[in-house]
């Protein structure tokens, strides 16, 4: 059985510290807490870790100091940044630290789990989900040939780009679930901007235009959460 990661959260406000704990124990993960940047310090010394998350504004040493010592003999464990500080130039200093990813308060939990998983797959430190490892998918009378972008159903064959692809397998995933907008946006682009946002919309148009030659898949808009993926067997 592989060892569970684990992800060392520094986070000074003590319910959302609880909060985060226990949503990522819940995915899988072993997760220690601190409260300070020199707590901080102290804990990376007595052990390793594969992920920190790091609050910027804590006491005794803020994250982008924290960061910044972590970098100069650690420059690959991926470090992502929680805090309200989201103007420009703060998400500027927090990359330029050292950090591989930045996350505004208020956020969804599911995204910033699935942020969690995306920098460690980046890594090499997590595994691969389940459908990187087959090459065709059944979902009702159409066979999904995932390496070769491909639906087909008897003589019909569809074909998607590789960024239609990409949504339409992250969707084949989480069939019959929904799946949050700005989950899809993280995991695919790694990012949740209004460009990416608009450029999901028209990916999913040409998907959407693709399976009226497979009425047995289709995609619902859930309002206010997201789209879910389902197939008619009958």
């Amino acid at each position: 059985m592989a060892l569970r990661k684990r992800i060392l959260i520094s986070e000074d406000d003590r319910n959302l510290a609880w909060m985060l704990k226990e949503n990522i124990q819940s995915a899988g993960y072993t997760v220690d807490v601190v409260s300070d940047g020199e707590a901080t310090l102290n804990r990376i010394a007595q052990g390793a870790y594969d992920l920190y998350l790091m609050d910027i504004m804590m006491p005794k040493l803020d994250g982008i100091t924290v960061v910044e010592r972590i970098r100069k003999d650690d420059p690959s464990t991926p470090i992502i940044f929680l805090s309200a500080r989201a103007m420009d130039q703060d998400v500027l200093d927090g990359f330029k630290a050292g950090a591989d990813d930045y996350v505004s308060k208020p956020f969804n939990v599911d995204e910033l789990l699935w942020r969690v998983h995306v920098q460690l797959k980046r890594h090499g430190l997590e595994h691969a989900e389940a459908l990187e490892e087959v090459d065709s998918v059944a979902l009702g009378a159409t066979m999904y040939h995932l390496h070769e972008r491909l639906l087909v159903n008897g003589d019909l064959k569809t074909r998607f780009s590789k960024r239609e692809n990409e949504i339409f397998k992250l969707l084949v995933q989480r069939k019959g679930k929904v799946t949050d907008r700005a989950f899809i946006l993280s995991a695919i682009w790694h990012r949740t901007d209004e460009y990416v946002s608009k450029s999901l919309d028209v990916h999913l148009t040409h998907i959407r235009k693709y399976l009226k030659a497979h009425p047995q898949i289709q995609i619902e808009n859930i309002h206010g959460l997201g789209y879910q993926l389902d197939v008619d067997h009958g």
